[in-house]
């Protein structure tokens, strides 16, 4: 069970990230701390048995829905203190295979004169057998000149973010990967021999093969620190 990550970007940038667990191991908040400054994540609020229901921070709230096999089908935003209804500003549909990977999402946004939600942008995901997403496509249904691909590679060790739910990203660690990611290269999808972004990732691990350490790296940015805390 991770409780502590920090990134630190030199002496730029520290974040400390703190994960809260209750009885059920199921997070409750996540909060980091930037030059003594608490902000909140993300609160989680559960139902009576135990499925994620709604999450807060300062500025907004987001809405889970479920489908019965325990998958999350729809995540909407709404701007806070506002509620669901005319107030949602972005939606995302989650889209499965039969072997419960996520292969796709459908982000929709608000406009900015009427309550319409449309779809900006669509994420596709490839996997390998091993359980990690090996190739993410970035579709703009309304610039497909914009289009985009990212390839990645992973090394064979614990994603501690493979397990956890609920499901949220961290930085770069996608929790619906297995392992760790080494490498990604971002292309234009009408012309692959253009490399808009590319990024490395190198680690220390512990006996169990979990992250203790990363360091990231990618160009026109500093190098960026990751340090590992575990509670068992």
């Amino acid at each position: 069970m991770q409780v502590k990550q920090v990134f630190s970007n030199g002496s730029v940038d520290v974040k400390n990230f703190t994960f809260k667990f209750g009885s059920l191991n199921d997070c409750q908040r996540i909060t980091y701390d930037t030059n003594s400054t608490d902000n909140i994540i993300q609160n989680f609020i559960y139902n009576e048995q135990g499925v994620l229901e709604k999450a807060f921070a300062q500025n907004n709230r987001v809405y889970y829905f479920w489908l019965e096999s325990g998958l999350v089908t729809k995540r909407e935003e709404a701007g806070f203190p506002a509620d669901l209804g005319e107030d949602v500003m972005a939606r995302n549909i989650y889209i499965y295979n039969a072997d419960k990977q996520l292969t796709g999402i459908d982000f929709y946004v608000r406009q900015p004169t009427s309550v319409d939600l449309v779809l900006l942008q669509r994420y596709v995901y490839e996997y390998d057998g091993h359980g990690n997403i090996v190739k993410l496509n970035y579709i703009n249904p309304g610039s497909p000149q914009n289009n985009s691909y990212t390839l990645y590679t992973h090394d064979d060790k614990v994603n501690p973010y493979h397990n956890f739910e609920p499901k949220v990203n961290i930085s770069a660690y996608n929790p619906y990967n297995k392992n760790n990611i080494l490498t990604q290269k971002t292309y234009r999808a009408s012309d692959p021999s253009t490399v808009l972004n590319e990024i490395t990732y190198s680690y220390q691990y512990d006996e169990g093969g979990y992250p203790t350490y990363s360091l990231t790296t990618s160009s026109g940015s500093s190098p960026l620190q990751t340090y590992f805390t575990y509670q068992h």
